[in-house]
């Protein structure tokens, strides 16, 4: 075998490993893809299920619905546990929120906290039906937490900014969009007045 078939030989095998790895590469997109669509109808699911659920108590009602001294009472839909609605009214957009043993990796979860102490913590992934247009937010938004009462806390949104990874918040509700291996979205409130 000479030197000339040698080299053709090389090349075809490298040509035949750069072919796997961009089919490789096309599969792992159309995953995505078809994971982060599957993501948007579950939470979407999850909203409707909830706004039916959720009895309609304006956020000027006297009195609170439910017990908020201990864990947020929870919603249970199809094996995930779910303690509210976060909304953006003038904004049209509303997510379902799962408690704290969610992931937040197909729907926002609380972090921490709660809506009826000094901090309230919600994560969600940053993709298309989920947190993808918390960008939107101004300063100014009104940002409302609707509990599985139907106890609602207002905010008002302070700041948004592109924060790392691992910034984290005490405001009164912060809200973080996260991308895998990226920097994360946040958006701080304080409490209505």
């Amino acid at each position: 075998m000479d030197k000339k078939e040698r080299g053709r030989k090389a090349g075809n095998i490298i040509l035949a490993i750069g072919i796997v790895f961009f089919v490789i590469a096309c599969v792992l997109v159309i995953d995505v893809h078809i994971n982060q669509n599957k993501a948007a109808a579950e939470s979407e699911a999850a909203l409707k299920q909830l706004q039916q659920m959720i009895p309609d108590i304006d956020a000027g009602d006297s009195g609170i619905n439910g017990d908020t001294s201990g864990p947020l009472s929870v919603f249970d839909y199809k094996g995930s546990s779910y303690i509210g609605i976060l909304s953006v009214p003038d904004r049209k957009l509303s997510w379902p929120v799962e408690d704290e043993n969610g992931s937040g990796e197909k729907v926002p979860a609380c972090t921490g906290g709660s809506p009826y102490k000094d901090s309230f913590e919600i994560s969600g992934p940053d993709f298309k039906g989920v947190f993808a247009d918390l960008k939107k937010l101004k300063e100014g938004d009104k940002v409302v937490f609707t509990d599985v009462y139907g106890n609602k806390t207002e905010y008002t949104v302070d700041s948004t900014v592109q924060m790392p990874k691992k910034a984290t918040s005490k405001t009164a509700l912060t809200i973080t969009a996260r991308k895998p291996m990226a920097d994360v979205y946040m958006v701080s409130c304080v409490k209505a007045k």
